[in-house]
């Protein structure tokens, strides 16, 4: 008789499939137990002792490491521009916080003077008591005492910077010129790269311009001798109630003229319809026919008032071929007339063709690159009567 069979040798059993008795111990199958044999492919047990396993240890084939691969690779591709959009939400924020501020900033600084700051303030020369051109190599334009940008750099926690200006000489004076050369992050959007030629002077870079109002035919509340005359006399547009009708919140101020910073009483479009600041952020800032006429970059302290202003176009040509046209340079090899008006668009890197502002409430909102032309003259006047045109615009949408 054979003795009991013991659990252990059972469950063996079970897994290996086969169990017969042995009178004497033998090695069958590379399985050894006294008195049991065991088959099994891959077990093995000396006398007496408890059983190991041996098992086949392999590495992966290469079609299964080119498969690893492809799966990494269609994973990857899937995610990257979740990533990448998820980095442009992050600076659009930003940027958004920082139109924010500079909303704030202006706000404060008419609660503080009663009166929204200057787009540009024009500089008078204390001896012939009119305006002066800028130093050479720069004379091409007339001089600035502040910026908006400037002025509400107090309310920015930058008053240092605002102190160390002398308001008694102009921006391009060698005592101001090297702290406009000096970029704030207040002022730079995290989408906008900056110019590829971009070198830091004559000013520090921006990516956003105070709103004029609109180009009417040829003249704009932005160029300083649309407004005033050379000698400091108001322009047409200035003086007469016409051209009331195309001014925006921050334009050329030239005091002893009497073109005076607008009063909020003045904003009968109201705060909340109208724009204060866009963003102009642009690739190339040359002209197409002369790479060496550089600078052409919004700025936030500079002399040049373009670099500070920036305004709506009463034509379809016009702003179908401005709005949105994020590189200068290209937009000066459309050949536009006058070819200024390449300096006085609002345009933004952020994808989907969004462009951001803030309103004179202080409020930030964005637009889109298709938006409908009597949409955007209308955010960007005072007193234009046409709030209406801002919420539903004549014609087809989408109207460029």
């Amino acid at each position: 008789m054979l003795p009991p069979r013991p659990k252990w040798i059972s469950a063996f059993a079970d897994v290996c499939g086969i169990l017969r008795p042995a009178k004497t111990c033998r090695q069958e199958n590379n399985v050894i137990i006294a008195g049991i044999s065991i088959r099994d492919h891959k077990l093995s047990m000396p006398l007496g002792q408890s059983m190991s396993f041996r098992r086949r240890v392999h590495g992966f084939t290469l079609v299964e490491l080119l498969v690893v691969i492809a799966i990494i690779g269609v994973l990857v591709a899937l995610l990257l521009p979740a990533i990448q959009a998820a980095r442009e939400a992050a600076r659009r924020a930003q940027c958004s916080n920082n139109l924010k501020q500079l909303g704030l900033g202006i706000l404060n600084y008419e609660s503080t003077t009663k009166e929204f700051p200057p787009g540009c303030e024009v500089y008078q020369n204390p001896t012939t008591d009119q305006p002066q051109l800028a130093p050479a190599p720069y004379n091409n334009f007339i001089d600035m005492t502040r910026t908006w940008s400037i002025a509400v750099l107090p309310y920015l926690e930058q008053q240092q910077m605002e102190q160390a200006f002398d308001t008694t000489l102009p921006i391009s004076n060698a005592v101001n010129r090297p702290l406009v050369e000096k970029e704030l992050p207040v002022f730079l959007c995290p989408t906008d790269t900056g110019p590829e030629n971009y070198t830091g002077t004559p000013f520090a870079r921006s990516s956003y311009k105070g709103i004029c109002g609109v180009v009417a035919g040829n003249v704009t509340w932005g160029r300083v001798l649309d407004v005033i005359t050379n000698t400091g006399m108001p322009q047409v547009l200035a003086s007469s109630n016409k051209g009331q009708l195309t001014r925006g919140v921050l334009t050329v101020v030239y005091k002893p003229a009497g073109v005076l910073p607008l009063m909020s009483r003045m904003v009968t479009d109201g705060t909340s319809n109208t724009v204060a600041v866009a963003e102009w952020h642009t690739r190339r800032d040359y002209k197409f026919d002369n790479p060496t006429s550089t600078g052409f970059h919004a700025a936030w302290g500079s002399w040049r008032a373009f670099a500070s202003e920036a305004a709506s176009f009463t034509t379809d040509d016009r702003h179908a071929a401005l709005f949105g046209l994020a590189d200068y340079t290209s937009c000066t090899e459309l050949g536009l007339t006058p070819t200024w008006l390449c300096e006085m668009a609002v345009s933004s890197f952020h994808s989907g063709g969004i462009i951001q502002c803030v309103y004179a409430d202080g409020h930030v909102d964005s637009l889109t690159d298709d938006t409908d032309r009597h949409v955007w003259e209308a955010l960007t006047t005072i007193a234009g009567g046409e709030v209406g045109r801002a919420v539903d615009p004549p014609g087809p949408p989408g109207g460029r």
